[in-house]
């Protein structure tokens, strides 16, 4: 390699990680997101109280980027609540004195997810403050999703009612041990999903590919191919 193109290469890794600093999350964002898993966590306590459930083992985990570590600066925050099923026979809450039916509406899953996420709902503004939008989403995995004014940042919340982790989340500890053994990870990841989203190929409701799996071919590509995807640049 010459002077010139040695050259040309430092400005290149120098540009790439100026862009990995300026579009991480920022010490507020890792604020945010702690402190809205804390408001819907006390938020289901409550619920759960009112509606006298025999079993409250329930967790709020961040999915999705949020949990891999890989959001960008600025980035929506996914959370599911995870309540664990042990024992479908104890599933259904009390009316006064009376316990549900076993086989009744209010003992399913879905009817049980529906009634926690329009429940966030209904105390949203009280949690958030000012909305720009509070929308309880019938999709095939339900979402309440609401745009916090302030700060225009977008929360994604569902419910997962199983004795197993959800699977989106048990995904992602592989993405989490990437960028533990590799630093550059990271880096590349968020250097391909800006330019998917250039390219408009990150488009997963329309049949495109969604943030994992543009994740996973970074994967492939530096453990078959690149082998040490950025830091190699260093030494060539």
């Amino acid at each position: 390699m010459s002077r010139s193109d040695h050259s040309s290469h430092q400005r290149l890794i120098t540009e790439i990680y100026k862009l990995y600093d300026n579009n991480k999350p920022s010490s507020s964002d890792v604020y945010r997101l702690h402190e809205y898993r804390r408001i819907i966590e006390n938020r289901v306590e409550l619920l759960f109280k009112k509606l006298k459930l025999k079993d409250r083992d329930f967790h709020v985990l961040p999915t999705g980027s949020s949990q891999t570590n890989l959001a960008h600066r600025g980035a929506d925050i996914d959370f599911v609540i995870w309540i664990f099923d042990k024992d479908r026979e104890e599933w259904g809450y009390r009316n006064g004195d009376r316990m549900h039916e076993r086989r009744s509406d209010d003992y399913s899953k879905e009817a049980l997810s529906a009634r926690i996420l329009n429940y966030l709902r209904e105390y949203s503004e009280e949690d958030f403050g000012t909305l720009k939008s509070n929308d309880f989403i019938p999709a095939r995995i339900p979402l309440h999703r609401l745009v916090i004014e302030e700060n225009n940042k977008q929360l994604d919340i569902s419910v997962h009612i199983s004795d197993r982790l959800p699977y989106a989340h048990s995904a992602a500890y592989f993405l989490q041990a990437c960028c533990e053994t590799n630093d550059d990870f990271a880096v590349l990841a968020l250097i391909v999903k800006k330019w998917a989203d250039g390219r408009k190929i990150k488009d997963s409701p329309n049949g495109y590919f969604n943030g994992h799996d543009l994740r996973l071919f970074i994967h492939s590509f530096s453990a078959t191919i690149l082998l040490c995807p950025v830091s190699a640049m260093h030494s060539s």
